[in-house]
Order: C-alpha cells, then sequence, then structure tokens
C-alpha cells in the first residue's frame, strides 16, 4: 500500500532492526518502484525528500490530525479515538 500524506515513515538500523529515526509523510512522489517521499523528520523537524529504501517502513495513520510522534513506539501522541490508555 502506498503511503499517503500523515503516515509516518519509519527507519529501521539494519543490524539490530531498531527504529532510529522517524518523521511524517508529508507528500509522495516518484513512482512504485522507486518511491520518493517529502517528510517532516521527528527529531529536527526539517522537511527533505527521502528515497526509500531497505531501511525504510511505512506506519499507517487510520485517523487524520497526528501531527507528531514517539520515536520509540512509533505512534502518535494523540491516541486515536476509541482506544484506552493503560
Amino acid at each position: 500500500m502506498r503511503p499517503v500524506t500523515g503516515d509516518l515513515l519509519l527507519l529501521k538500523d539494519v543490524d539490530t532492526g531498531l527504529t532510529v529515526r522517524g518523521g511524517q509523510v508529508l507528500d509522495t512522489r516518484g513512482d512504485e518502484a522507486r518511491p520518493v517521499y517529502v517528510v517532516r523528520w521527528s527529531d529536527t523537524g526539517e522537511v527533505e525528500m527521502y528515497i526509500a529504501d531497505e531501511t525504510a517502513y511505512i506506519h499507517h495513520v487510520e485517523r487524520a490530525g497526528v501531527d507528531e510522534f514517539s520515536l520509540a513506539t512509533g505512534f502518535g501522541s494523540t491516541p486515536p479515538e476509541g482506544s484506552h490508555e493503560a
């Protein structure tokens, strides 16, 4: 599934599999074979173009309005409606 605006682009360390960086997808460009994302990185707030590679994966956000997320969890800072925090 192709990412849409608002989805999260998360980068994993190839050795450990741990998420090391993430950002919100602002736009998608390119084609299915070589996707290019315009991303606002959570650690710097900078907006950059990123060419997807094997370290990247997309977390599809199922509701609108999430504009920040925790790099530790990869999920939005605001819990989805109807969810319950422990």
